[in-house]
């Protein structure tokens, strides 16, 4: 599922899903799975997208990017990339940073780096490469690892101290003109199948103020297929030597076949300054403090909106290991275009602190952890909770051979995470003397296939479950989701 998509969850009022239809919907999505998994060919070909943190989502690469329109080039560079030495890539990759073809040069250099972790030519051509970007900090520390290469000669160490010294330079007034707008961003559009679109109970009867009843039909698991769409973007302008505007936000609207109290139609806006803080502890570092406004319109007749600050880290130790913490604290507030008393009692206080990891193996593989706790104070004590997870993930990228002849990696990634939560007070309306408490538990396996240079074919399926003390609230959830998206 895009990363938009996961982060707009349905609203919390029940749980579940009965068996029915779902194994046609597995063995649906098998197919499509397959189809791209059958194109694995060259272990060790493609350069991680997914953790490099520059070369995956850098503007600089996005926007230099041009469609590989000529078939043969593709081929020999996959002959290249397959059957090449090292030199015959460093010339090659040479070639394209001179024509300023820096995504094709990137892919190259970072493949070459998984083969040749050592070779200070490689970490030479990578730093020449970011400084042409303007991504100073990389540079730098590509600059840095090769001066710290064994049997350095002479003329490589020159390099790598012009190197370093270009990127420690102040930008000059034309740079930061000539570097004045950058944007970049991506688009999705998709198809999702649920065995449980409304969020419904998988229980037969339920609590009702303290009695059991059987369930009622507005708390049933129901099957669905949605339609869905969004679009990030990502505006970034510099404002000093170590610091730059950098503006995000998306748009998300999900329209369901049959539960339409399920559609959905959000947004966000996040403006912020990045500065990058040097070295810490042999650490790269960068802070970005900034402000968000939300709002969501769901269940036809409920609407949200949200006011946050926040400040996210990054660090990264080298060109394979990343860490990010995040903290925001957010006002939310709920209203409802009828009379609905409860929508006020959702009104909340929300603190919430991110941590990740990410770290490169090599040869493709990449591993990710990560923690993530929050509190939430609402208007009605019922409704204030402490909510924790965990979750770890693993990838691997490949070069796609048998179906599509593209330059670009495709992507295997498998998912775990596991929540907990806990309340204050009971809800009256459920039980007068239990609070309730939820663990959650999903894994995801996705695959996205290239299917151009910027457009790629993405497929998921994921198996939620959650166990509650209340029957009201304990759900199971199959979600197949189709998807294609491009990146601008």
């Amino acid at each position: 599922m895009p990363s938009v998509f996961s982060a707009i969850r349905r609203p919390q009022r029940g749980a579940g899903a009965r068996s029915g239809a779902r194994w046609i919907a597995v063995a649906a999505f098998c197919v499509a799975f397959c189809v791209g998994v059958s194109g694995i060919g060259v272990s060790g070909a493609a350069a991680n997208q997914l953790l490099d943190p520059y070369f995956s989502a850098s503007p600089q690469i996005a926007q230099s990017s041009e469609p590989a329109k000529d078939s043969a080039y593709r081929s020999g560079l996959l002959r290249i990339l397959q059957t090449g030495s090292v030199d015959d890539i460093l010339h090659h990759a040479q070639t394209l940073i001179e024509a300023e073809r820096y995504e094709r040069a990137a892919g190259l250099l970072h493949s070459l780096l998984i083969r040749a972790p050592d070779d200070a030519e490689v970490k030479l051509l990578l730093a020449r490469l970011y400084l042409g970007l303007g991504v100073r900090d990389q540079a730098e520390l590509y600059a840095g690892q090769a001066l710290q290469a064994p049997r350095l000669s002479a003329d490589q160490r020159r390099r790598a101290d012009q190197l370093v010294t270009a990127a420690r330079a102040p930008l000059s007034d034309e740079a930061l003109k000539d570097g004045a707008l950058r944007f970049d961003g991506s688009a999705t559009l998709g198809f999702q199948y649920s065995t449980n679109a409304t969020g419904g109970t998988n229980q037969d009867r339920v609590l009702v103020n303290g009695q059991s009843i059987t369930t009622p039909d507005t708390t049933e698991a129901k099957e669905d297929a949605n339609l869905f769409a969004s679009v990030f973007g990502r505006v970034r302008a510099p404002l000093g030597e170590t610091s730059e505007f950098d503006g995000r936000g998306f748009l998300f609207m999900r329209k369901q076949h049959k539960q339409g109290e399920s559609d959905l139609f959000a947004g966000r806006l996040e403006p912020g300054v990045t500065w990058d803080l040097g070295s810490f502890y042999g650490l790269a570092t960068s802070v970005r403090p900034y402000l968000a406004v939300s709002f969501a319109t769901a269940q036809k007749d409920l609407a949200l909106l949200s006011g946050a600050v926040g400040l996210e880290s990054v660090q990264r130790l080298d060109a394979t290991w990343r860490f990010s913490e995040k903290l925001e604290i957010a006002r939310f507030n709920y209203r409802a275009d009828v009379e609905r008393p409860s929508a006020d009692q959702q009104d909340s206080t929300q603190a919430k602190l991110d941590l990740r990891l990410l770290h490169d193996l090599g040869d493709g593989l990449g591993v990710q952890a990560r923690y993530d706790v929050a509190v939430r104070n609402a208007a009605a004590p019922f409704n204030d909770r402490l909510q924790q997870r965990i979750g770890a993930g693993v990838s691997k990228t490949y070069a796609t051979t048998l179906i599509l002849d593209v330059d670009r990696p495709s992507r295997v990634g498998l998912d775990f995470t596991y929540a907990w939560t806990n309340y204050d007070e009971p809800n009256p309306a459920v039980s007068d003397t239990t609070a309730r408490q939820d663990s959650e538990w999903e894994v995801e396996l996705s695959h996205r296939l290239p299917v151009a240079a910027e457009t790629s074919v993405d497929a998921g399926l994921t198996y939620g479950r959650r166990e509650s003390n209340l029957s009201n609230y304990e759900r199971e959830e199959i979600d197949i989701t189709l998807s294609v998206s491009s990146s601008f």
